[in-house]
């Protein structure tokens, strides 16, 4: 038994598109509102474990595999995120220029939680030391070693 047995297999004149749950898992979404009131929902791939606790993945199967998503081909799929466009700064409306310029649009909030890296992971902790050490790397010491001093 493969994972997509029992899901419905949608025919046009020229698309297959598969829809419908994984099996041994379901789409949750992780609600998140940002300070501007905007409400983000983060997806998720539940997988209830033998244990009766569950592990939640990050899911990038989009609409397809929601139960309660309507897909038509031809209309194409929801702009979702069409709201979360943020005003230009300085005359871009790149999500670096938002950066630059210290602003945390909506993009970067979902993108934050759907990634899930916490100030406490390894990974946070490896990428800070790696800063650290290119920052130290490159930064001149304000004692050079006597060897490199000149004498007077």
């Amino acid at each position: 038994m493969t994972a997509i047995d029992g899901r419905d297999v949608s025919t046009t004149d020229e698309h297959r598109v598969t829809t419908g749950p994984i099996m041994g898992s379901r789409k949750v979404h992780e609600e998140i509102t940002t300070p501007g009131g905007t409400t983000l929902r983060v997806p998720r791939r539940r997988v209830d474990l033998s244990n009766g606790s569950h592990f939640d993945l990050y899911d990038t199967s989009g609409p397809y595999t929601d139960d309660s998503a309507h897909i038509d081909v031809h209309r194409g799929l929801p702009r979702t995120r069409a709201s979360w466009a943020p005003a230009p700064v300085d005359g871009a409306v790149t999500q670096l220029a938002h950066a630059r310029a210290g602003t945390i649009t909506p993009e970067m909030r979902f993108v934050a939680a759907r990634e899930g890296p916490t100030p406490s992971s390894s990974a946070t902790r490896s990428r800070s030391a790696a800063r650290s050490s290119r920052s130290t790397a490159t930064t001149p010491s304000p004692n050079p070693p006597s060897s490199a001093r000149t004498s007077s």
